[in-house]
């Protein structure tokens, strides 16, 4: 078993998730990407919120010509974090469909930036097995700062312009999404935002399968003007939910009306 793995199984037991998310965790290679996603890093705080990103680096995004609009979308996020009063109580994290993580959970001083050289779409759409692990990894990092007497929030910021591809190929449905989404929404400490870009699919009724409120769904053109400005709301909604325990409900509360 790797030392990744065995970094989920430490807080297994401490996870606010119900017993069929946790039988989604419970292979080696999906704990092992989870453990990866944690880092290293428990701050020296008595608050911490978690951002993480799942970004879509198929094909189809290149052949809309959104690569660029993709990049300076999460860039933005990352930049408007770095600029909040509460910086320095956030970690962010972030991990492509395709090509896997970024970067693990870490202060927003070690969160990478996306350029020509680590941003370049092409393959399938894993969507539905990249967004639970990006789950299992705000439940484990959770767990984990609980267990610090951390006190943390965190939001989760979905961007797709195509269907899941992977499941027909044996991977996880909409409906284990649904399963592991609920639960953490029970918590009521995460936000999970989904931006669905061009018209390949019906983004509204995907993200509403995995039991997303309308509030956290957003739908655009295949525009890169339009893009950018969900990644800047998205990105408010993140800042505002990192201040205090009020501004996150608030944030909660109009996701992107906010």
């Amino acid at each position: 078993m790797s030392d990744n793995a065995s970094k989920v199984d430490a807080v297994m037991g401490d996870m606010n998730l119900g017993p069929a998310s946790m039988n989604l965790l419970g292979g080696v290679q999906i704990r092992t990407a989870i453990g990866r996603a944690m880092g290293v890093d428990v701050p020296n705080t008595s608050d911490v919120t978690l951002v993480g990103l799942v970004i879509d680096d198929s094909g189809s995004i290149r052949f809309s010509n959104l690569t660029d609009s993709v990049r300076q979308g999460h860039n933005l996020v990352i930049d408007s974090l770095r600029g909040a009063s509460s910086k320095h109580s956030i970690q962010a994290h972030c991990s492509m469909l395709n090509t896997g993580q970024l970067y693990p959970f870490v202060p927003l001083t070690g969160a990478m930036m996306l350029d020509t050289h680590n941003y370049n779409p092409q393959g399938n759409t894993p969507l539905n097995n990249r967004v639970i692990e990006a789950c299992g990894a705000i439940a484990a990092k959770q767990a984990e700062m609980a267990a610090s007497g951390i006190n943390s929030r965190a939001v989760l910021i979905v961007c797709t312009d195509g269907f899941d591809t992977e499941e027909r190929r044996g991977g996880h449905s909409a409906a284990d999404v649904n399963t592991i989404v609920t639960d953490l929404i029970k918590t009521e400490t995460v936000i999970i935002l989904g931006i669905g870009v061009g018209d390949e699919a019906d983004f509204k009724a995907v993200f509403q399968s995995w039991g997303l409120p309308k509030e956290w769904i957003k739908t655009v053109g295949a525009d890169p003007k339009e893009l950018r400005a969900v990644f800047q709301t998205a990105s408010s909604v993140a800042v505002s939910a990192s201040q205090n325990a009020g501004s996150f409900s608030k944030a909660a509360g109009g996701g992107f009306n906010i």
